[in-house]
Parts: structure tokens; sequence; C-alpha cells
């Protein structure tokens, strides 16, 4: 206390203590307890004694306590900066709304002070005016000088012994005579009464009479201008400690989401990562596209021989050095057409290639891709390897190219009766060999019937509804009239087809014999031939021989006929006859021979 005046003091059994809270919280919840535990700033004696003006204290001081204890703690719903800035707002309310009304009530103090010193001075004048100084009883109202205490404000005086001379009002001047301390020469200030009715209190002593002017104001009028400001901030430092409150339960909800949302991510990651190994696989995904992949699994190492540090290490890798340099223009265009395609808002889609890439080793792989554009920018797709399909691709190509050779060769092509229609579908080899349409529609069995030549249509017919009865195979041969009129000669063998549903088709595999007839009557006309070669060289050798014989009987008969005679005449012409027969003989040997 100073020139009679309570002040707030901060002891040291008052000042925050070494372990501070370090935070808002503990700076509000320590005024708090300074109201509690400390004697009243004003100098009211009850500790304990709750303040009327301040009802919102207790709430606020529960509520930040433990706000205050939830960050100290390192509660996850209450680490937003949100929290601790609407703490540290309520707080410094808090510390405001106190110094403010230690201020108010420090300046009414000194205010009454002030006037108490006018109205002593003002009454000892008017005393010393008095030429005996006696004043009757009843004549002290009249001497007190007229003050202007404000709202609430009383002024009294009182004599020797305390008693109440005169008041105004007179209502309020009851409540001036207690609490005063006694024994403080000259007049001071102080606050009297009980909560809810305490009264700021001036006082001075005229040293001439010993009388003691006393000037006072009720303290809950003094302090309602504040108090209704201290509400109105008070709501609003209870509605930041709420906002903070539902802030770090949103906090704490969004962080919860989060780490599911996390361990959800990590779990589908590694569910990712379990199929690509089992199923050995490369699965990446992109989250633009101008970031670098990232794979899932170690089956991209397997793949391409390459570290997947590497391949993730930056955007660009997989096509410098992982793709074939002859593959790189067709799929860089490919992939730019699918990134205009993003950017001008097509719908996502999938987008499927086959590629080469090289290993480290040299080797020449092939993979089969298959992207899938998410419509964010973010891609996603899979790589498989395919190398040994394309060499088992490559082969097939090879067989089918030799067999289609073959058959070519052959002659061979099918005829297929579709069950329920009479229709008859041929292949392309057929259509090249009969000169039937290219490409057209399937022929109508009558229309194909109609090609056969006439002794072998009731056969055809005979032997698909034997082939339909049976289901066994059965075979025909036939001759085919083309539109040209060249009749073609063929071999059929039929079967059904059981490969579809209900009732089967019947599959003739025909063979263009035409050739092989030709051939073969060829070879039966040689034999024949050969076969009269044979005879005509026996016969001629035969007689051959027996012209060897009537050759040397005319010269016989020649040289032991008398000239003259009829013997002499008609040998020579035998002779010579006999000579030609021999030539022709001859002549035959040699054919007979050359066959």
């Amino acid at each position: 206390m100073r020139g009679g005046v309570c002040r707030p003091l901060l002891t040291n059994a008052s000042r925050p203590r070494e372990r501070s809270e370090g935070t808002a919280c503990g700076i509000f919840s320590y005024y708090v307890r300074n109201m509690k535990k400390q004697r009243d700033p004003i100098g009211r004696a009850d500790p304990q004694e709750r303040d009327p003006t301040m009802p919102w204290l207790p709430v606020a001081a529960s509520l930040s306590q433990r706000l205050g204890r939830g960050v100290r703690r390192g509660r996850g719903a209450l680490r937003p900066a949100a929290a601790l800035v609407a703490l540290g707002a309520a707080a410094a309310v808090t510390a405001g709304a106190l110094a403010l009304r230690i201020h108010i009530l420090d300046a009414a103090h000194r205010d009454l002070e002030i006037k108490a010193g006018l109205a002593a001075e003002a009454l000892a004048l008017r005393l010393a005016r008095r030429p005996d100084g006696a004043v009757a009883e009843g004549q002290w109202d009249a001497l007190l000088p007229p003050v202007d205490i404000g709202p609430g404000g009383a002024l009294a005086l009182l004599g020797h012994d305390g008693e109440v001379l005169a008041r105004v009002p007179s209502a309020a001047a009851a409540a001036e005579r207690p609490g005063i301390p006694p024994g403080r020469p000259g007049g001071g200030v102080a606050t009297v009464g009980p909560a809810g009715s305490a009264r700021l209190v001036a006082w001075r002593v005229l040293p001439a009479t010993g009388l003691v002017l006393v000037v006072s104001r009720e303290e809950a009028v003094v302090l309602l201008p504040w108090r209704r400001g201290v509400t109105i901030a008070a709501t609003a430092v209870l509605g930041m400690l709420g906002i903070a409150a539902a802030l770090g339960g949103l906090a704490a909800a969004a962080r919860a989401r989060a780490h599911a949302s996390d361990a959800a991510l990590a779990a589908s990651e590694a569910r990712a990562a379990l199929v690509a190994d089992a199923l050995d696989v490369a699965i990446w995904f992109r989250d633009s596209p101008t970031s670098a992949p990232r794979f899932f699994g170690d089956s991209v190492q397997r793949i391409t021989g390459r570290d997947r540090a590497l391949l993730e290490s930056r955007p660009g890798v997989w096509a410098d050095i992982v793709q074939h340099p002859e593959d790189r223009p067709a799929l860089r265009a490919a992939r730019a057409a699918a990134d205009a395609a993003d950017a001008a808002g097509a719908p996502p889609s999938d987008r499927a290639s086959t590629f080469r890439i090289v290993r480290p080793d040299g080797e020449v792989r092939w993979l089969a891709s298959r992207t899938r554009r998410l419509g964010d920018g973010a891609s996603v797709g899979v790589l498989h390897d395919v190398t040994e399909l394309k060499h088992a691709q490559a082969a097939l190509a090879r067989r089918e190219a030799e067999l289609a050779e073959v058959v070519r060769m052959a002659r061979i092509g099918t005829l297929r009766v579709l069950p329920g229609h009479d229709l008859v579908e041929p292949s392309a080899e057929l259509v090249s060999l009969w000169g039937l349409p290219e490409g057209g529609p399937a022929l109508p069995l009558h229309r194909f019937l109609a090609m056969l030549g006439k002794e072998r249509r009731a056969a055809m017919l005979e032997m698909l509804a034997s082939v339909r009865r049976s289901g066994g195979p059965a075979e025909l041969e036939f001759s085919v009239r083309l539109a040209d009129g060249t009749l073609r000669h063929a071999w059929a063998r039929a079967r059904q087809d059981s490969g579809g549903e209900g009732e089967p088709a019947l599959v003739l595999v025909c063979q263009d014999i035409t050739e092989r007839r030709t051939a073969e009557r060829a070879l039966a006309q040689a034999q024949r031939l050969s076969a009269l070669g044979h005879l005509t060289g026996g016969v001629a050798h035969d007689f051959n021989n027996l012209l060897t014989v009537v050759l040397l009987n005319l010269a016989r008969i020649a040289s032991a006929a008398e000239p003259g005679s009829t013997a002499a005449e008609a040998a020579p012409p035998a002779i010579r006859a006999a000579a030609t027969a021999a030539r022709l003989t001859a002549q035959l040997l040699a054919f007979a021979g050359r066959q």
C-alpha cells in the first residue's frame, strides 16, 4: 500500500512455479489460481470468497487447465496451431481483464481520495467561518459540501467516537462506519463490506476538529462497465476455447482418417507387390506424365535385369536405357498421343502395346504392356515378359506357312455343310481351285450339287446322310464341272464337327485329284504300250527266225534250179520278199527294244 491506497502485489508465493506450463493455458490458470489462493488485490479478507463480478472465471479456469494439461501431455487432438492460438487469445483476454479491473479499482480509489480531500478542505473552511465553531445537532447535514461522487456514491461525517453526524444520501451512510482501519492519521482508502455489497471508501481526518469525512462508492457500480465488457470478452474467450476444442477434435479425426488411409494404402501396395511377384509381372504407378514411375514388388528387377531404385530415380530412365532403340520412336508417339487426349479431356481409357527391351547383358526381351489413364494425369500399368510367347508365335507362324504351302501343293481344301441351313462354306483353297466367288456368302447345297456329275449327286447326298446318322467318316470320289466348263476330279472325306453346340456341322476335306487321274491314265497308256512292245518283240523275233529258214531254203532252191526253169524264175522274187519281211521284222525288234 502506498499513499493509503491498497495496490496489488506479486509476492514470491504468488509468482509462477519453476515448472511452468509453458503455454497460454498455464498463464491463464496462474491468474485464476491467484484469484482463488492469494489475497484479493483490493484487500478482500476472504481468499476463498468468489467474486460475483467474474462468474465465468471457474468455467474458463477448468477449460483452460484441462486444455493446458492436454497440450502439456501431447494429446494428439490438441496439437494443432489453431488450438494454441485460441488458448493464447483466451489467456491474453483474461490477463487484460484482470489488469483492467485492478486499474479501474485503483483509479476509483484515487478519485475518491481526491474528492475526500476536497470535501474535507471545504468542510474545514465552513467550520472556520463559524465564530464559535459550535454546530448544533441537526445542522451537520447543511455543513457537508456538495461533492459529485458518481453513481452509487455516498458522503458521511463521523464524530470522535465514530458516530455518524451527517450523511448524503442517508440510506447509504450506515455502511461507512464498519471496516475503517484504525490508527491511520490523516486518512486513507480501503474496501469494506462483504462480497456483493462491498464499497470503496476514502476518508480524511480534519486536524482541527478530529472529525472524519468519509467518501464511498459501491464496488459493483464502479465495476459495472468493466463487468459488461468482460462478459462479452468472456463469451468470446469461451467460444474460442470451444472452437479450439472442436478444431482439436476435427484435427484428431482427420489424423485418424489420414492414418487409416495411410495404413490402407500401405496394405494395398503390399498386396500389389505380392500379386506382382506371384504373377511375375511388373506393376507401376505414375502420379503425372512428368513424374518417375513407382514399381511394386521386385519382379521388375527380374524382368529388366536392372535395379528398381535406378528405374524409379528420374523420369525418362525407362525410355533411355531399357527400351529397344528401334521401338522408342513408336512408343514416344503413342505416349504423346495419349497425353494429348488427356489434355483434351478425353475419358480415361486403356492402351496396350508390345515392345522390346534390352537387358544389361545385351539380351533382347519382349514385353506386353497395358496402361490405364486415370484421367487426372496419373496412370497405372502392368508389364509382362512375353518373350517365350513371341518365340512360340513365330514358330507357329512358320509351321502354319509351311502347312499352307503343303496344302496348296497337295491341292486340299474343306467344305463345311452347316446344319439345318443346307449351306456349304468353301475354304479359301477350294475357292481358288474351283473358281468360286471369293469372300462371298455360303453356297446353297443344291448349287454345289449342281456342280457335280449327275451320276455322283445321289452318292454325295447318301454320304452326307450316312455321316449324320453314324457320326463316322465316309469317303467319296466325284467330279466337279467348273463355271468355265472344265471338269475337275476330287476326292472327299466327310466327318462330323463336334466343336459347337447343337447339331454338329459336317466337314468335307476335299482334294483335287485331276492331275493324279491324268497321270494315272498316262501311266496306264504307257503300261499298255510297254506290253504291246514286249509282245511285238517276241512275235518279231519268232517271225525273224522263220524268215531266216525261208531265206536259206530259197537260196538253196535258186542255186539248184535249172536256168530257165520255173523254179529259177520264181526264186529271186521270193528271196526279195523274204528280205523285205526280214527288214520289217528288224524294225519291229528295234521298237520292242525301245519299249
